[in-house]
């Protein structure tokens, strides 16, 4: 199971109406792990964390609208990377001066 579907699963997320939104956050919360790690690529092993960080926030900032839907607002912050410390510390580069 990719990212995506295993964010729509733990969200009960049925159809693909979200699946852009999504997409964008996977996206935008790789791109931070890699700043953070000082790393061009991703590890595949830290997929889980980008999956419990955007259900975390989407739970977290959840908002329902007059037709039931879930709105995605969310914000990530240095926080919420050092909650996953001990498991990115593994995959972190050593940044050259």
């Amino acid at each position: 199971m990719d990212i995506k579907d295993t964010i729509k699963t733990m969200l009960d997320i049925d159809d693909d109406t979200k699946d852009k939104k999504i997409e964008l956050m996977i996206d935008s919360h790789k791109q931070q792990i890699k700043n953070y790690l000082y790393r061009d690529d991703f590890p595949d092993e830290l997929d889980h964390i980008v999956a419990e960080i955007i259900v975390e926030k989407t739970l977290h900032n959840k908002r329902v609208t007059n037709s039931g839907d879930i709105s995605f607002e969310y914000t990530v912050s240095e926080s919420t990377l050092e909650k996953y410390e001990n498991q990115l510390q593994r995959f972190r580069k050593v940044r050259a001066l």
